[in-house]
Formats: C-alpha cells, structure tokens, sequence
C-alpha cells in the first residue's frame, strides 16, 4: 500500500481523520478456515479416472494447520484446532 510508517511519530493518515498526530497502535486480525464434509465433495467431483481419489481425513486430536504460498513458501495461515470434533 505504500505506506511505512503508520505506528509511529512519522506517520501520515491525513486523509482518515482530522486529528494531527494521528497514528495505529495495534493491529487486531481474526481469520478462519472452514473445512467441513461438503467442501471434501466439491473437491471430489473434479477428480477423474486420471487422478486418484480424495483421501478422507479423520482427526480426533488437537492438531496444528499451516497453509504456506508455494513458490516463496511463506507462512500465509498457521492456526492450531484444538477440538476436531466439534
């Protein structure tokens, strides 16, 4: 966005509010991922003889979820789902 020094004395948000010494804080962020069965049979109805089917994953423990850009391979999404069965 081009914009480098929002956090402190230096930055520039006029534009956002009429205040003069205007700046951020802090920077709050929720995401979430929804994988349910319903996505897993969309995915599978793109598959054909040339590909081997969906494999079907079941998980009963806390586990770690880490999605990662391929060509940089950085971390885009790290979570941790702590009841799978909910």
């Amino acid at each position: 966005m081009g914009m480098t020094d929002m956090f402190g004395d230096r930055a520039n948000l006029t534009g956002i509010s009429e205040e003069l010494r205007l700046a951020v804080s802090e920077v709050v962020h929720k995401a979430t991922l929804d994988v349910d069965e319903a996505g897993a049979d969309r995915l599978s109805m793109f598959t054909s003889g040339f590909w081997d089917p969906v494999p079907v994953l079941k998980f009963n423990r806390p586990f770690m979820v880490l999605i990662t850009e391929r060509n940089t391979e950085k971390i885009l999404f790290l979570g941790k789902i702590i009841n799978p069965t909910i």
